[in-house]
């Protein structure tokens, strides 16, 4: 897709193009959801709420109660911090297809809003899923990879996971999901080396310049750590419910410790 080499605006008009060419030849109704719900996508990663809202309503007419569409407006919602609503969207979803991508996002939203044990319940929901049969393991060992480093825990079998998917799959979210899987277990500079394979292409998505910054900030380069974190904040300044603000949060850290350097009079002789 030409979203992966930071083409966005080709990538929408050939999503656009598609639903157009698809209603024109009345193909299925899902496949053309499937076309709304990931344009939709599109929207939101690039922080136009508006018009992703618009596109997952899109979908939900198409073909409704399609779950895709039901966990992007979730997303929406989280993003807006509507989050009675978010919850409503995400437990929709999950009820019709439960994939373990849309259970954690139920739980961060949970935690945010200060519900620990829903929460937990959430996360206990996405492993179980994760490894209720041998098709499942093999399916999502991505998600699962993510989901470990995402809340830092079972660092090991985390990595794991995220070297048998690059067994399988050697693109860019390969190589970022190692690279956080590896940051998380304490091997910064392999996790900076996948990471710039995760990179290569220029995917401008606010996820993979947030754990960039989360691995240069713990090699101790901080100001491409920086970099990075501002890029994921412009990019998309709701890419995720928890991570947005502490990207907000670190970079605001840096600048006041540039600031103290700065403020530091230079010894005289």
């Amino acid at each position: 897709m030409k979203s992966a080499r930071g083409d966005v605006d080709g990538a929408i008009a050939d999503l656009e193009r598609a639903i157009a060419i698809g209603k024109a030849m009345k193909v299925p109704a899902e496949s053309i959801a499937w076309t709304e719900w990931q344009l939709g996508a599109e929207y939101f990663a690039h922080g136009n709420l508006p018009a992703a809202e618009s596109s997952f309503r899109r979908s939900l007419e198409s073909y409704p109660n399609y779950y895709r569409a039901l966990a992007g407006m979730a997303q929406l919602r989280a993003a807006q911090k509507n989050f009675d609503e978010a919850i409503v969207f995400y437990q929709k979803a999950i009820a019709i297809l439960p994939m373990p991508e849309h259970a954690a996002a139920l739980g961060e939203v949970f935690e945010r809003v200060g519900k620990p044990e829903q929460a937990r319940q959430q996360y206990d929901f996405v492993e179980y899923i994760g490894k209720l049969n041998g098709l499942n393991q093999a399916l999502y060992n991505r998600e699962l990879a993510y989901f470990y480093a995402d809340h830092n825990i079972k660092a090991k079998e985390g990595l794991e996971l995220a070297q048998r998917e690059l067994d399988y799959r050697r693109d860019i979210y390969a190589y970022d999901v190692l690279a956080w899987n590896l940051y998380r277990n304490g091997k910064h500079d392999e996790a900076s080396r996948a990471m710039e394979k995760a990179l290569r292409l220029g995917t401008q998505d606010a996820k993979l310049y947030y754990h960039a910054g989360m691995i240069y900030h713990g090699i101790g380069e901080l100001a491409k750590a920086k970099e990075f974190f501002k890029r994921a904040l412009t990019a998309n300044p709701h890419f995720h419910i928890l991570f947005a603000d502490h990207a907000a949060k670190t970079v605001k850290e840096i600048e006041a410790a540039e600031a103290d350097v700065a403020a530091i009079p230079p010894q005289e002789g």
